[in-house]
């Protein structure tokens, strides 16, 4: 045998292993099922006022050996929409705007009122009760995730009132 073709036999060998190993990782993760990530228990608030956002909630089950994060999320009924967490501070609710929620593996996350939670901006039209919107929720490993959310009335608003007691940081 030539030196070329030996060469070409030695690259092969130590290539070969490497490539079976990123096909095989990427086969895993491009065939997640969607089941893995669950979406249950999902509303949202009810537009208060005209040309205010609005927030939604949902339970999120991670039905998978690994972990996940919440991304984003978009939609048609906003033009805009962040994950934030809620947190009192010396008797005064604040929201901040967060990058990702992390999703354990064999748990359940809610995004619920005063925790975390999709605030909804500028939204096409107000958020009736009675009616739905699909959200279209961004995972890093599942991927996206699309789910229609029932529009709810709340019984306690003052959770959400903008105007008064609640401050936005980033």
């Amino acid at each position: 045998m030539n030196s070329y073709y030996q060469f070409v036999l030695k690259i092969f060998s130590w290539t070969l292993p490497a490539v079976v190993f990123l096909l095989a990782n990427l086969f895993y993760i491009t065939n997640l099922e969607a089941k893995d990530i669950e979406i249950s228990d999902a509303w949202a608030r009810a537009s208060i006022i005209k040309d205010r956002p609005t927030s939604a909630y949902f339970t999120i089950t991670n039905n998978s050996s690994h972990e996940d994060f919440l991304l984003s999320a978009n939609s048609f009924s906003a033009k805009k929409i962040e994950i934030h967490k809620s947190k009192v501070e010396n008797g005064i609710a604040r929201m901040m705007r967060v990058d990702t929620v992390r999703i354990p593996p064999n748990k359940k996350t809610k995004l619920r009122p005063g925790g975390y939670h999709l605030m909804l901006f500028e939204l096409v039209k107000p958020a009736k009760a009675g009616e739905h919107m699909r959200i279209n929720l961004v995972f890093k490993v599942t991927g996206e995730k699309s789910v229609m959310v029932p529009v709810k009335k709340s019984a306690n608003m003052s959770h959400h009132n903008h105007n008064k007691m609640h401050h936005h940081t980033k």
